[in-house]
């Protein structure tokens, strides 16, 4: 509770460190985790561009080692569109993690129609998408901002096979709101691989 950005930072890099480093004395670390639960996912949205980041980045460790939940880490998904950007970056890779990527632990691969990995991870990120969308006033603005944050950490956004596969779908599950995300991901994706964003 520092008022130095420098304090928070090392404090946080050390627990991320302390952290990664659990299997010497996970049994010790489980009630100091429970009792800084709330304060570990407030330093997401330290003041400091830096903290937040580390913090995050610590987040994915705590869910990795099942000791926060994702249902806790979920509400932070919003800093996908902080206006800072390497809070949107952290933020990325840690919602690319935990709720999009294809091969993450428990996603089954042994389905009878087993899709292409760029397709299952594009339903994932729209599921995200649709949460953020109905929390803003532009909606467009919210998928401009993913689509940057996420570029570089997914290959479903540049994959034009299965972003046109999706819209052109006959049998499309997805509802005039879904679409339209679709729609703007479309877009902000083509913006982006032109350089125009």
């Amino acid at each position: 509770n520092d008022k130095d950005d420098g304090v928070r930072l090392a404090a946080v890099s050390s627990l991320s460190t302390m952290y990664t480093k659990l299997s010497d004395y996970r049994s010790s670390v489980e009630a100091f985790t429970l009792r800084f639960e709330a304060r570990f996912l407030q330093l997401c949205m330290d003041v400091s561009g830096p903290v937040a980041s580390e913090a995050i980045a610590l987040l994915g460790v705590l869910v990795d080692n099942e000791l926060v939940a994702l249902k806790s880490v979920q509400p932070l998904y919003t800093l996908l569109i902080d206006d800072t950007a390497s809070i949107r970056q952290a933020m990325a890779k840690l919602v690319y993690a935990l709720s999009v990527r294809a091969d993450k632990p428990g996603s089954g691969s042994a389905k009878k129609k087993a899709k292409k990995p760029d397709h299952k991870e594009l339903e994932q990120l729209l599921k995200v998408l649709g949460d953020l969308y109905e929390l803003s006033e532009d909606p467009a603005d919210v998928v401009n901002c993913v689509v940057d944050a996420m570029w570089d950490i997914t290959s479903c956004l540049s994959s034009w096979e299965t972003l046109t596969e999706l819209v052109l779908d006959d049998n499309s599950k997805y509802d005039d709101t879904q679409i339209s995300i679709l729609l703007h991901v479309i877009s902000a994706a083509a913006q982006k691989a032109a350089g125009k964003r």
